[in-house]
């Protein structure tokens, strides 16, 4: 892309960016066509592609968008809303490089929002990074007996307690699946003073990706009762545990370390190569052994959500602080009325 030049805006349906996502290993779930149309069914967020290309036409850097709008944050672009964390991809270090500086260019360009990347850009003067956040990546093992052993001691204890209680792990496909986690997760989230997604986002997460053989759902029982549950997505080489939750009543149990032995063990099998990563919550970090003699997770830092440009609306600080105070309101009214 000549210097100056413009970013070009594409549809995510269209074919070259799909097969340019299609060719790269870090691609993940959230740079798929039916995530994005799974957000815009839901919320109804326009959305986009930003890509670059080189002298031939074809595409060398890229990233989706969405058009989000909000009365508490204004417009933005986000790339993306209700996903972990979307990187841009490219064909190469100085392809990102070229991308960035046209987005950049475009950030300054009258009447561009806010434009929020949920990963670290090569760095230039009008990016402000906002909070950072931690991504596990672990490589998974196809010998299923070598992923049992590599469970820190006190983790294996509470796989055999677990055992012990007539504990058992489901694997799910169906809406049905999908509800009884959705049930779990209305508990957790309720729980923990968080907000709560509605079913039809998870009847769409069904619909658009379990339904396309893109994901799947893990569920913890003892007899009919279910325990705990976990919503896994995958994409190219890409694993990720996208949504966990459990009953706060029956932790003693331990259905969430046999859910995760059960997860590692399956995806073990599927595993092409023993390099292919899984993308953990951080939550389920405290289930994984670090050390030499254990599965060898990697902790990446990113290097913050990015924001561009800067001027006198608010900063991320700003925003985080208005959010806090909004929750509390919330939980307390909600006391109330309960």
């Amino acid at each position: 892309m000549a210097k100056g030049e413009r970013l070009e805006f594409v549809p995510p349906h269209d074919e070259a960016w799909q097969a340019f996502v299609a060719s790269l290993p870090d691609a993940n779930i959230f740079h798929a066509t039916a995530w994005m149309d799974l957000l815009n069914t839901c919320y109804g967020y326009r959305y986009f592609v930003l890509v670059s290309r080189d002298a031939g036409g074809s595409i060398t850097a890229g990233l989706p968008f969405m058009d989000v709008k909000s009365w508490l944050t204004g417009r933005r672009w986000v790339a993306l809303p209700f996903s972990d964390y979307c990187t841009p991809l490219a064909h190469d270090a100085a392809s990102l490089e070229r991308w960035t500086d046209a987005l950049v260019r475009l950030s300054q360009a009258p009447g561009t929002p806010w434009i929020e990347v949920r990963w670290a850009l090569p760095a230039r003067q009008p990016i402000a990074a906002g909070t950072s956040y931690v991504l596990h990546r672990l490589p998974l093992c196809p010998n299923t007996e070598q992923v049992g052993r590599a469970l820190d001691s006190m983790h294996r204890q509470n796989i055999r307690a677990a055992r012990r209680n007539g504990v058992r792990v489901e694997y799910g496909a169906d809406e049905d699946d999908m509800r009884r986690f959705y049930t779990l997760h209305l508990e957790t989230r309720r729980r923990k003073g968080m907000p709560v997604q509605p079913w039809r986002f998870f009847r769409l997460l069904h619909e658009k990706i379990i339904c396309s053989h893109h994901g799947f759902v893990l569920l913890a029982y003892q007899g009919d009762t279910c325990l705990a549950g976990g919503v896994f997505l995958h994409w190219g080489e890409s694993l990720m545990c996208k949504y966990a939750a459990s009953r706060e009543d029956t932790l003693d149990l331990r259905p969430n370390n046999l859910l995760l032995l059960a997860f590692l063990q399956l995806q073990g099998v599927r595993a092409t190569a023993p390099d292919v990563p899984l993308h953990l919550l951080p939550g389920l970090r405290r289930y994984i052994a670090d050390d030499s003699t254990h599965l060898p997770i990697t902790e990446s830092v990113a290097n913050s959500l990015v924001y561009l440009p800067i001027d006198v609306r608010l900063l991320p600080d700003d925003q985080e602080r208005i959010i806090e105070i909004l929750f509390r309101y919330f939980r307390s009214s909600r006391r109330k009325l309960s």
